[in-house]
């Protein structure tokens, strides 16, 4: 999954089961907390399936303002509470493009004529340029 640097990463899981399972969200194997992250409520409703009908629930994570730090995987893990562990994981993994920006700008050079001038600049971005 790609985003762009300063622009809100959105990942939605949908899991069905009885009872209704719980969804929970991590970030390279670990809970993930973070002021900029938002988790919307479960939405839970009733499907048909060919065995009867099924809880369906979704939920969406939502990264305000991704950096380059917040690229990795992002695990979404639905639990039964009938079956007490984990019975389903589905891994994002995240990579966040960042503009090229130049690290080390060229020094001045004074050259006397018919000299040539040689200016070196290095510059970083995801992915690289």
């Amino acid at each position: 999954f790609y985003t762009n640097e300063f622009t809100p990463a959105v990942f939605q899981c949908t899991a069905t089961g009885i009872p209704a399972p719980e969804i929970s969200w991590y970030r390279n194997g670990t809970v993930f907390i973070d002021a900029r992250v938002t988790l919307s409520n479960a939405s839970v409703s009733m499907v048909a399936t060919d065995g009867g009908d099924v809880y369906q629930v979704s939920r969406t994570l939502t990264l305000d303002n991704a950096t380059d730090s917040d690229s990795g995987n992002y695990t979404c893990q639905v639990e039964n509470s009938n079956i007490r562990q984990p019975t389903a994981n589905v891994v994002f993994e995240l990579f966040v493009r960042v503009a090229p920006s130049i690290t080390d700008a060229p020094d001045d050079l004074t050259v006397v004529q018919p000299e040539d001038a040689t200016f070196t600049c290095v510059a970083t971005a995801r992915p690289r340029p």
